[in-house]
């Protein structure tokens, strides 16, 4: 009974620790994202991570 609680317990603990693993980092959350108005065929899909702007051209559907 002693190994089957002390085996849970360590379940638990490794599946909270996997849990907080995957939340979000940094550097994610301090991304911005957006997509420009289609014009003429082409759209910019531009994006700010940490104080830069970076900018692509894509073609419109």
């Amino acid at each position: 009974m002693r190994r089957l609680l002390i085996g849970l317990v360590l379940t638990v603990a490794f599946a909270a620790g996997v849990v907080a693993g995957f939340g979000q980092r940094p550097a994610v959350a301090a991304t911005r994202c957006w997509t420009t108005e289609c014009s003429g065929g082409e759209a910019l899909y531009c994006c700010r991570t940490n104080g830069k702007l970076l900018c692509k051209v894509t073609l419109c559907g």
